[in-house]
């Protein structure tokens, strides 16, 4: 009877929600998160609902609708989420079955990942508590992209066409008609 009066006075809103510990909170770890990580950890903690941890994703469609504005900055709030271990990757995104890509997948730490029916490239289990360990700073930076070889000149290159030099003192018109006049 309380909970049904506390609904009618309009004090307790419905619907589910999102809860950090404050042990995660409090934590070093999340201390150090840029403001972009702390919105997308809050992005997917929105979508848990209960029995969902390890099937939370940040594709940039979905994200968009949340306010966001770069893919860019997404990336990076991902990649510092993994780094300071927020979050864990359940499955790599890439090509899926009949061709369709298949989004990226993400749990958070301090919870045990479910089943999510058998879609995820790891197992339910415990909690892995990643929050709690020093961060891996290497997964801020990712490595940087191979660059192609240069390719050496051959003799049957053609030489670039080169300009001719500049006269120095033709600079404007009237030090041209001053020379000449």
């Amino acid at each position: 009877m309380a909970r049904t009066r506390e609904k009618m006075r309009g004090r307790r809103e419905e619907g589910s929600f999102a809860a950090i510990p404050h042990a995660v909170l409090d934590s070093a770890n999340y201390l150090k998160l840029s403001a972009h990580a702390v919105k997308l950890l809050i992005d997917l903690c929105a979508q848990f609902k209960g029995t969902n941890n390890g099937d939370l994703a940040a594709p940039w469609s979905k994200m968009q609708g949340r306010g966001w504005k770069s893919r860019d900055t997404l990336g990076k709030a991902i990649r510092e989420l993994l780094a300071y271990g927020m979050i864990d990757r359940t499955r790599h995104g890439g090509e899926g079955r009949a061709g369709r890509k298949a989004v990226s997948l993400f749990a958070v730490t301090w919870r045990h990942v479910d089943s999510c029916d058998g879609k995820l490239d790891v197992a339910a289990g415990p909690s892995s508590g990643r929050w709690r360990k020093p961060p891996d700073l290497r997964l801020l930076h990712p490595p940087p992209k191979t660059q192609r070889p240069t390719r050496q000149a051959s003799q049957f290159d053609t030489p670039a066409v080169s300009m001719p030099p500049k006269r120095v003192g033709f600079d404007t018109p009237t030090a041209l008609i001053a020379q000449f006049s």
